[in-house]
């Protein structure tokens, strides 16, 4: 009786299991093709607007080369925005994500992409802490110090970094 017990529970239990597994790594590996996908036409653009760039033949072609770059960044980071927005708690979302915030130069893409990443991603930003030092961005620094504040006592390395790239945040502020 047993050993029929553990059969039906190998056949029923195992396959169920296996099939609540594949959609989730199916999902992962959609948003991670995604995203190679999407970063590899960013890339290419932008090599192309590069290349453009340094043929250019006069200072005026290269500012409307510099700005189709810049406008270039902010549709792709909406993009990326959206794909982060699709896949939330992926590597492929964290990664878009970091993508915004750092093409983004201020606005409200950016500020919703720092929003997501201290919603989704809060144990993944030790290492982006010192990229969000550099902007300029109330919601940055929202996003450090909410870093820092669950930033433990025995995590006191991370801590200093923290309060470190707030300090210089100060700083530039008072500066201007």
């Amino acid at each position: 009786m047993s050993r029929m017990v553990v059969w039906i529970l190998v056949v029923v239990v195992v396959p169920t299991v296996r099939a609540c597994e594949e959609p989730r790594a199916q999902k992962q590996s959609s948003a991670e093709g995604q995203f190679q996908s999407l970063n590899g036409e960013f890339e290419k653009e932008q090599a192309k607007l590069v290349k453009a760039r340094r043929a250019a033949q006069n200072e005026e072609e290269r500012q409307k080369i510099k700005k189709a770059m810049q406008e270039s960044r902010l549709a792709f980071a909406n993009r990326f925005l959206r794909l982060a927005e699709q896949f939330p708690k992926t590597q492929a979302a964290f990664d878009s994500l970091t993508f915004v915030v750092l093409a983004a130069s201020q606005g409200a893409d950016q500020d919703k992409a720092l929003e997501l990443l201290l919603a989704d991603h809060s144990q993944n930003l030790a290492s982006f802490c010192q990229s969000l030092g550099t902007l300029d961005s109330p919601a940055a620094e929202k996003v450090l110090r909410a870093i820092q504040e669950g930033a433990g006592a025995g995590n006191s390395r991370s801590r200093k970094a923290l309060e470190s790239q707030i300090r210089i945040r100060r700083c530039e502020t008072r500066r201007r």
